[in-house]
């Protein structure tokens, strides 16, 4: 696993207990010196030092590299879409696109009219990538339709992940929901919109099993759902409950 502090000059340990390597002199970042080194013009409450008070901006396309085995990996992108302190770079002009391979996962993207949208001081994006090489290439391309645009990025994580669709003997492919159709899952990318936790606490990236991923308390996406987490819609009723203690559940060992 990678946890790259873009912007910064060595490593740094976020709030949660992370290690995050800086980005300058870094074997994933070769030419780096080519791009600028920023900091935000100010830390809204409640933002994280590390990964969003260092960011590295690209006034042309840029090229991460990152050495790793094939397979499926989780590629987490970190934004805090403040002003600079660097006036020539405002945060309203931050338009690009980012690729892994063959693969666009953000297309003339605004980290700041993303974050207005949900209503949040920074964000990020998670993403589901399938590498066949030893290496995955992560670039980040200015939008050429404005002259001012530029691209930045906060974090970047990178973690390998289990194949979930392998059966015993053969792959197998998911069907997408609502149709006959499979997904071709080993040549499709994918984004994560949001994991819940059902019934149950919001997950921090250092409490999941060790992918590192944030799992949201699912009751503000109950409809109609009140203090004491109930839902009374065409006559169907849902509660929160603990489990049953005089049940025990065996899990196997690949089930965290």
């Amino acid at each position: 696993m990678i946890f790259l502090n873009c912007g910064a000059p060595k490593g740094n340990q976020s709030q949660d207990g992370l290690i995050w390597e800086g980005d300058f002199g870094s074997r994933y970042a070769l030419g780096i010196q080519k791009t600028v080194s920023a900091t935000p013009s100010d830390q809204a409450s409640g933002v994280p030092t590390v990964p969003y008070m260092t960011a590295r901006i690209f006034e042309t396309p840029y090229n991460y590299t990152f050495p790793v085995t094939p397979g499926r990996k989780f590629v987490r992108l970190h934004f805090y879409p403040s002003n600079f302190t660097d006036p020539k770079f405002v945060a309203s002009d931050s338009f690009f696109s980012a690729s892994v391979g063959p693969y666009t996962l953000l297309n003339n993207f605004s980290p700041l009219l993303a974050a207005q949208a949900v209503n949040f001081d920074y964000i990020s994006k998670e993403f589901s990538v399938n590498v066949s090489m030893n290496t995955l290439n992560l670039t980040f391309t200015p939008s050429p339709a404005n002259k001012k645009a530029f691209a930045f990025v906060n974090g970047i994580e990178i973690v390998s992940t289990p194949q979930i669709f392998d059966g015993s003997d053969t792959f197998i492919q998911p069907q997408i929901v609502g149709t006959t159709s499979t997904l071709a899952y080993e040549h499709t990318a994918l984004e994560t919109v949001v994991r819940l936790n059902v019934g149950g606490q919001s997950v921090s990236p250092v409490d999941d099993s060790g992918l590192y991923r944030e799992w949201d308390d699912d009751s503000p996406y109950l409809y109609g759902a009140g203090e004491n987490s109930w839902l009374d819609a065409d006559n169907a009723v849902s509660r929160t409950y603990s489990k049953d203690p005089s049940v025990t559940i065996k899990y196997s060992d690949t089930i965290p």
